[in-house]
C-alpha cells in the first residue's frame, strides 16, 4: 500500500522537480517559438548542453544503439 502512494506522488511532480529531488542537475535545453524566440543567453546555454551531450553519444554510435 505505501509503494503506490508513493508512485504516485512521483507521477506528480514535474521533471524538473524530480531532477533536483535526486540531486542532478537539469541539462534540458530550452524551445523557442515564433513569437518569442530564444534570447542569445539561452541559446549559448543550449549550444552548451548539445557540445556535452555529443560528447557523451557519439563513442556509442554504431554499438548496437540506435540513433537519436
Amino acid at each position: 500500500m505505501m509503494v503506490r502512494n508513493f508512485m504516485v506522488i512521483v507521477l506528480c511532480i514535474g521533471q524538473e522537480e524530480s531532477i533536483a529531488w535526486y540531486g542532478m542537475t537539469s541539462m534540458i535545453q530550452e524551445k523557442g517559438t515564433t513569437g518569442s524566440p530564444l534570447t542569445k543567453q539561452i541559446g549559448l546555454t543550449n549550444l552548451t548542453y548539445n557540445m556535452m551531450r555529443c560528447q557523451i553519444e557519439v563513442p556509442f554510435r554504431g554499438r548496437g544503439m540506435p540513433d537519436m
